[in-house]
């Protein structure tokens, strides 16, 4: 209607602000591509015939747009220094683990801790549920491996490694448990009479940083002491792909869609590639408290997180803050949070009812 009554009456004083207010409209609805578009054109309207005024308001909108929001956060404490945690496919609960040798289960609506298992004996380096969500997998630096209830938390079944697993993860049908030692892929079947080795595949011949499994379920993408990145088919054991572009990878994650690979590498980079046209889409600095020289076991990079619509990926910048990147439109933002001064940001992870 603006845009209509200023070009009707021919009234120049107030050409751009039709524009202004789309951008605004477009902003709140988070399309933020149309809302820089019509910043812009409003911009140049603005200047075209001087609009002090105007041209203020453009400028206020834009420094708002870019300045980081400072948002309030509810905590639940009972760590000391956690830095894993698993989303359960029922968004209401979620696990965490860290150098306490702790494993703790939280409820998110209640606000508080609703369980403790202290079975570890060493730093927790994997924490996984279940897709169908009755089973929480977890690995410790003991060299043990732990399947427990995800109804009530017992214990069902646990068993020792050679050596530290960094990884281990039930497969999408949830039958079957792949776990990760040293060079070597170990594919178990806990449910069995016996516990039963079904396949055991060396992948390589560094230690496996951690996988993901493709979405035809049938292959899995995993990195590697040794810098390299690859893909391979399970059922034939054959290597599918190896990704050049990547170095140094220590934690990845893959989108639910399939679309996008995140990696976390050793400098603290992390680099998101589209797989399906193969370009880099995003890269930037990530803050990880971990270094190569401590605390340099996988899951201390494991810090970014997808959104379960594959549309965002989170991730912190600095030790109270963290960037939310749409996808889509590669529109980024920061958010600052307001921790105690002993805290710091070393997961993000987006719950499964993307209200949180």
């Amino acid at each position: 209607l603006i845009d209509e009554v200023t070009s009707i009456n021919k009234d120049s004083a107030n050409f751009g602000w039709a524009e202004f207010l789309w951008a605004s409209i477009e902003k709140k609805s988070e399309n933020i591509q149309e809302a820089n578009k019509y910043l812009l054109l409003a911009k140049n309207k603005f200047e075209a015939q001087n609009n002090t005024e105007g041209k203020a308001w453009v400028k206020a909108s834009k420094e708002k747009w870019l300045k980081p929001n400072t948002i309030q956060i509810s905590t639940q404490a009972g760590h000391i220094r956690n830095y894993i945690v698993a989303q359960s496919p029922n968004p209401k609960y979620f696990a965490s683990g860290g150098a306490d040798f702790l494993i703790k289960i939280w409820d998110k609506m209640m606000g508080k801790e609703i369980a403790t298992l202290n079975k570890h004996k060493g730093i927790i380096t994997s924490l996984h549920y279940s897709p169908n969500g009755k089973y929480l997998v977890s690995a410790s630096l003991d060299k043990t491996v732990t399947i427990w209830n995800a109804y009530n938390y017992t214990e069902l079944i646990s068993y020792t490694t050679d050596v530290p697993c960094y990884v281990a993860k039930f497969s999408p049908d949830s039958k079957h448990l792949y776990v990760a030692e040293d060079s070597t892929l170990n594919i178990i079947n806990p449910f069995a009479d016996t516990f039963a080795l079904v396949k055991k595949i060396v992948l390589h011949h560094d230690v496996i940083n951690d996988f993901e499994f493709a979405v035809n379920d049938a292959d899995i993408i995993y990195s590697s002491s040794d810098n390299e990145m690859r893909k391979w088919n399970i059922k034939d054991s054959i290597l599918l792909y190896t990704y050049t572009d990547f170095t140094k990878v220590k934690s990845i994650q893959l989108s639910k869609d399939g679309k996008f690979l995140s990696a976390v590498s050793k400098d603290s980079t992390i680099r998101v590639n589209d797989l399906f046209t193969a370009t880099t889409v995003s890269k930037g600095k990530i803050f990880l408290e971990a270094t190569s020289k401590s605390n340099s076991f996988p899951s201390m990079y494991a810090s970014q997180s997808f959104s379960p619509d594959s549309k965002y990926l989170a991730y912190p910048v600095t030790k109270d803050s963290f960037r939310i990147v749409n996808l889509v439109d590669l529109y980024s933002r920061k958010y600052n949070i307001k921790l105690s001064s002993k805290s710091i940001i070393r997961h993000s992870l987006f719950s499964n009812d993307e209200m949180s």
